[in-house]
């Protein structure tokens, strides 16, 4: 396994929103700023203010992206920086902010959303696949290890569960 960092920055001016991918000794791999395909004169950027950064088992970036105070979203980068996917949340009567994200070995993406007690299961296209759960009071930290899932809480309380992947497959 490669012992790599990912850093998401935006400046206090809004100016610079980045992810870095970067050696543990600092040296930076690969910049992650703009959205391919426009003119080279306009340049789009694809973060808002990256929070939280997850990179799946088949190198995809899952960026938790924060647009407002009361909104966000989750972008799905190749290992490349290429857009892949937008999720915006599910219709669940409050606004979809996602607290972070986590992936599985079968490169299902985990979210929190505590905003509405949820946990979203995607697949690796970022389609939304079920609620790992509901009623789950503020997920606001996930971590996953083999076969488990731990949901930290914003009231502090810390929740294990016991998780199976999807067999569902979806390739590129």
């Amino acid at each position: 396994m490669r012992k790599e960092l990912l850093i998401g920055m935006r400046d206090r001016f809004n100016t610079r929103r980045i992810i870095q991918k970067m050696t543990t000794s600092g040296r930076v791999l690969h910049t992650f700023e703009y959205e391919e395909g426009h003119r080279e004169w306009i340049k789009y950027y694809l973060f808002n203010s990256p929070d939280r950064i997850a990179e799946s088992y088949n190198r995809d970036l899952c960026v938790v992206d924060t647009m407002s105070r009361n909104t966000g979203r989750l972008l799905i980068l190749s290992e490349a920086g290429k857009l892949r996917a937008i999720y915006e949340g599910q219709n669940l009567g409050r606004m979809f902010k996602p607290s972070d994200v986590c992936c599985t070995r079968g490169c299902e993406i985990i979210l929190g959303d505590p905003r509405n007690n949820a946990v979203h299961v995607l697949d690796k296209i970022g389609k939304f696949q079920r609620f790992l759960l509901t009623n789950c009071s503020y997920p606001s930290a996930l971590r996953l290890t083999q076969n488990r899932i731990l949901i930290g809480s914003e009231n502090g309380s810390v929740h294990v569960f016991e998780y199976e992947e999807s067999n569902q497959s979806n390739d590129f």
